[in-house]
């Protein structure tokens, strides 16, 4: 299975961003993108770690929170990379991921991740579904 990246959720014009990034290669672009570099026995456990992205062309802050398989929500390898909210430095951030090695994530993919290892069943799927395309709070 290939490992997937996404701004989650959708770019905005919030303060912050969030990059999430599931599957086998995670650790990989953790340890190529944070600055500095985590000790490989630190992603053994769940961690948050401060530091500075690296997008190739400069760095940006950020806090990681790195969710080791299978206690994720997809089961597999999770990282979050929240960052500064602008949507050039997100859109950099998200390029240099997909660079090393990370394929975009389709609408839903997460959660069909999340269904397929088995952490969630057809009904809450189907829920995450509904909220997601919910139009007002009414929906």
């Amino acid at each position: 299975m290939s490992t997937i990246a996404a701004v989650a959720p959708p770019p905005g014009s919030g303060l912050r961003g969030v990059i999430r990034v599931s599957g086998p290669a995670a650790a990989e672009l953790v340890r190529a993108t944070l600055r500095p570099p985590p000790a490989r026995d630190a992603l053994a456990r769940r961690a948050a770690f401060r530091g500075r992205f690296d997008d190739g062309r400069g760095t940006q802050p950020v806090l990681l929170f790195w969710m080791p398989a299978p206690r994720s929500y997809t089961r597999e390898d999770v990282a979050e990379f929240h960052l500064p909210g602008s949507a050039p430095l997100l859109d950099a951030a998200l390029a240099r991921l997909l660079a090393l090695g990370a394929a975009p994530a389709m609408p839903g993919e997460f959660t069909r991740r999340a269904f397929e290892n088995g952490r969630i069943d057809l009904s809450r799927a189907e829920g995450v579904l509904a909220l997601v395309e919910a139009e007002n709070e009414r929906s």
